[in-house]
């Protein structure tokens, strides 16, 4: 009897090895998080050809949980010292936030035309699904600003690891360097990141934590590391697989999208990227001049895009990657809660605004 696989998982399938053919190429030419941006941009490229894509949330939340974990990782006791440090480096954070959404807000509202709800959400540098969910919920168009969020975080994660291996001179292996291989981890180690992952993950969205699959696993995998219970992490195998996933999850955000509206998308979110990388570098500059933080892991820590890619690109450069990890939960935190505040405090000065300029 000949077996059937499902569509979905059949499609599925399809959509994960063309996403390990990508990354298997960067892998193959030495590229920047050769399994991420190989798989990202390979699905990618078939959704806006017209191909179906799907990668299953499941699959999608099991590989961000064991990423969690490995950010976890990187916490360790000699952190604590430095908590001041970044609390002030939070008061920074805030001001490139309302700068970053103030300038992009015009782009989307003056160039593109946008209504005052998908402006604003399009411009506040939150995360994709938070910021359309909230969007919609007010009125706009959830299409437009999930388009917008994608392809910012997609223009992010390409060109920060490109400009760091080019103009900056660093070297950014193709995975983050790990010791461990799926061959010599030990069945305590494995247990220890298994239970991260499903206690994490659960307490996260029990608590309704923002990036709730990340940054549960993340917290449990940080306590154990900082408090010395356990220096385990996840295989380098798992890790290129959670990569491609994800890259793939992130080219699947454009399937059925029409390339006219990606270009005009596209266009928008690159002015928009460009005002909010030109931002985050003059506040990585303030913030080494102030407290002494590197510019480069401050860059990341200030950059608009996610926080599992911005992280990961971290890890691999090790440039303070609990720093970035805090920074970026910090940004997506108070933009959850405040976004939709302050647009209902400025909505009707919004409106003013753009019968003055009509």
């Amino acid at each position: 009897m000949k077996l059937r696989l499902p569509g979905w998982l059949r499609l599925a399938g399809t959509t994960l090895a063309l996403g390990a053919a990508g990354g298997g190429i960067f892998f193959w030419l030495h590229l920047p998080l050769a399994w991420l941006m190989g798989a990202m941009l390979a699905v990618t490229a078939a959704a806006l050809s017209g191909q179906r894509m799907v990668i299953p949330l499941g699959w999608r939340n099991v590989m961000i949980a064991i990423l969690g974990v490995m950010l976890g990782s990187a916490f360790s006791p000699a952190l604590i010292d430095r908590l001041l440090a970044w609390s002030l480096s939070v008061a920074i954070l805030l001001a490139v936030m309302a700068l970053m959404t103030a300038g992009a807000y015009q782009i989307f509202r003056r160039i593109g035309r946008y209504d005052p709800v998908a402006a604003y959400f399009a411009a506040t540098p939150g995360g994709l699904g938070e910021m359309a969910m909230i969007g919609e919920s007010l009125g706009a168009d959830i299409r437009i600003i999930s388009l917008v969020h994608a392809t910012r975080i997609l223009l992010t994660v390409i060109s920060i690891p490109l400009f760091f291996s080019t103009l900056g001179g660093m070297t950014i292996p193709p995975m983050p360097a790990q010791v461990t291989t799926i061959f010599n981890l030990d069945g305590l180690d494995a247990l220890i990141l298994i239970g991260c992952i499903i206690a994490g993950s659960f307490v996260g969205r029990r608590l309704k934590w923002p990036a709730a699959n990340l940054v549960g696993p993340m917290v449990f995998s940080a306590a154990l590391h900082l408090s010395g219970l356990s220096g385990a992490t996840p295989p380098r195998e798992i890790i290129a697989l959670a990569q491609i996933v994800i890259g793939a999850a992130i080219g699947c955000r454009f399937v059925g999208l029409d390339l006219r509206t990606a270009r005009e998308a596209a266009g928008l979110s690159l002015l928009s990227t460009i005002w909010m990388l030109s931002i985050a570098g003059a506040a990585s500059a303030l913030s080494y001049l102030l407290l002494g933080t590197p510019v480069a892991a401050s860059f990341l820590a200030m950059a608009p895009g996610g926080l599992t890619e911005m992280s990961l690109i971290a890890l691999s450069l090790h440039l303070e990657t609990a720093f970035v990890s805090t920074m970026h939960i910090v940004r997506i935190a108070l933009i959850v809660v405040a976004a939709p505040m302050l647009f209902h405090a400025i909505r009707d000065r919004l409106g003013r605004g753009d019968d003055a300029h009509s």
